[in-house]
């Protein structure tokens, strides 16, 4: 029986492939990329190391699609005992992801010498269109698309394209293709507030899943928007905003309720095309997270108890923890 403490560390880290008995062989992958974008930057290596244990070892692949393995595959380089490599540099391996780049992961996989093979968890990846910039049509970069269709937009050399499958149950497939035949998003299973990067050559961009709307009458559809990924949220706001998405509550805005994931969703939004930007907590929680900027509405929250309170109350009771450095880095200094 496998030991409960192989079975955390292979559900943590998903490093092997599932385990029935101590004797079967495991297949470890170290240095797996938490988020891997390609191609990797100038003079940037990252090398995977595969170990087979406890069975003899014919060959080990990086395969992304079932078939022959030419029609997907790249080997692994021996580099000692059972221990193989693959540097995720090689122009190889970019060619290989980008041809099957709709998939969205590969696996490394391990031939043995008895017959078996035994395959490591998926590994997700991106690569990065060939455009270098996306040119938006709308001021806000917000945009709807209807269920089994697509919206087009310019985007450097030719348009890119965002694409639905049905709206079923809160969830929506989501693929993200920059013509011709790059695949940024492959499939990608989102539901409202979530977000996937879209990393081109120059920029990359986050793309949100703002809301999906059921209707009795006529298509279903869903609302977009796309921000470039500044990732200039501040130390001090930063803290406010996870609060309200980890918060597990429903917030009310307008009239219309929000997951908080959602919810936290839109005051970032906010808060990046804020001018000038709040630097406080205070001046964010005042000018952000108070009402909205369009019918002057306070923000709701329904409490666990029941009831409901403003936003602003219930985010400055969040605020009883240490004050703010005077003097915080990039104090000063207007935001890029």
């Amino acid at each position: 029986m496998t030991s409960c403490g192989t079975l955390l560390q292979g559900l943590l880290f998903g490093s092997f492939a599932t385990v029935v008995d101590p004797a079967d062989p495991k297949l470890l992958v170290e240095n797996i990329p938490s988020q891997l974008i390609l191609p990797l930057p100038a003079g940037t290596n990252h090398v995977l190391t595969a170990t087979v244990v406890g069975g003899g070892t014919l060959s080990v692949w990086l395969r992304v699609a079932e078939g022959p393995r030419s029609s997907g595959g790249l080997p692994l380089r021996e580099v000692g005992d059972n221990r193989f490599q693959i540097n995720l540099a090689d122009p190889a391996v970019l060619e290989v992801l980008r041809n099957h780049a709709a998939i969205g992961q590969f696996h490394i996989i391990a031939d043995l010498d008895d017959g078996r093979r035994v395959q490591g968890i998926p590994i997700r990846y991106v690569v990065q269109a060939r455009s270098g910039r996306i040119d938006f049509p709308w001021n806000d970069a917000a945009f709807t698309v209807y269920q089994r269709s697509s919206a087009n937009f310019p985007a450097g050399n030719g348009s890119l394209a965002v694409r639905l499958g049905d709206i079923t149950a809160g969830e929506v497939v989501v693929t993200v293709e920059s013509p011709p035949g790059t695949t940024i998003v492959g499939s990608q299973l989102m539901r409202a507030g979530e977000q996937v990067l879209l990393p081109l050559s120059e920029v990359t961009y986050v793309l949100i899943l703002e809301r999906l709307v059921n209707r009795l009458l006529g298509e279903d559809y869903a609302e977009f928007r796309i921000i470039p990924n500044t990732g200039r949220q501040t130390h001090r706001i930063e803290p406010l905003l996870k609060d309200i998405e980890t918060s597990g509550l429903v917030f009310v805005r307008n009239g219309q309720e929000l997951p908080a994931e959602a919810f936290a969703t839109h005051l970032r939004l906010k808060y990046e095309h804020a001018s000038p930007r709040p630097r406080t907590r205070q001046e964010f929680i005042t000018q952000i997270a108070s009402r909205s900027s369009t019918t002057g509405e306070p923000y709701r929250v329904r409490l666990e108890t029941g009831g409901t309170s403003d936003v602003r109350d219930w985010l400055e009771e969040r605020l009883q923890g240490p004050t703010e450095p005077s003097n915080p880095p990039g104090a000063g200094v207007p935001p890029k």
